[in-house]
């Protein structure tokens, strides 16, 4: 009768651990805020893919990662400078905001 509590528990880890797998890797891929950055999907899923080129590949993940931005383009990532006093009050915002949608802090 152990056995069966036994086996029962090795089930409901196994399944338990799978629910959980299969819940984070559609968070990393379709809920995550940088779910929309354009990329090889395995390495959005885990740090494997970055372990595999540094430890297998013999340390080629910084070559790779040129490659990738050579397939996929680079990020576009724009840059909002405030100035800001020592009563945290903005003194100056930049002239141009129409790349920025967001208003500043």
């Amino acid at each position: 009768m152990d056995i069966l509590y036994l086996e029962q528990a090795v089930l409901l880890c196994c399944g338990i651990f799978f629910l959980y797998a299969t819940s984070l890797a559609i968070y990393r891929l379709y809920l995550h805020p940088l779910a929309g950055i354009p990329g090889p999907k395995l390495a959005a899923l885990s740090r494997y893919y970055e372990a595999y080129f540094d430890i297998c590949k013999g340390g080629i993940y910084t070559l790779k990662i040129s490659e990738l931005h050579k397939e996929y383009g680079m990020l576009p990532l724009h840059r909002t400078y405030l100035e800001i006093n020592q009563d945290n009050d903005i003194i100056s915002e930049p002239s141009s905001r129409s790349h920025c949608p967001y208003k500043p802090i």
